[in-house]
């Protein structure tokens, strides 16, 4: 999972060549120095067969993905 700003067309490109999937925007999450506050876009592809992936019950996984994503995005949410 990655994320990318909206005017980061180069990046975009870049990462649906390698076909990752945009599964979302989050508006006005990136500063831009010129523009003001930017849209970012949450990037996925599945890396692993989901049939190794944990219960759907692990609250937990899912805060582990959670605290993955805020760590990508940074200061810029």
């Amino acid at each position: 999972m990655g994320g990318v700003v909206s005017m980061n067309g180069l990046a975009i490109g870049l990462w649906k060549k390698l076909r990752v999937s945009m599964v979302g925007t989050l508006p006005k999450a990136f500063r831009h120095k010129r523009l003001g506050y930017i849209d970012a876009y949450v990037m996925y592809q599945l890396l692993q067969d989901s049939n190794h992936w944990p219960p759907a019950d692990d609250a937990p996984g899912r805060w582990r993905v959670i605290r993955m994503l805020l760590h990508v995005l940074g200061s810029h949410v």
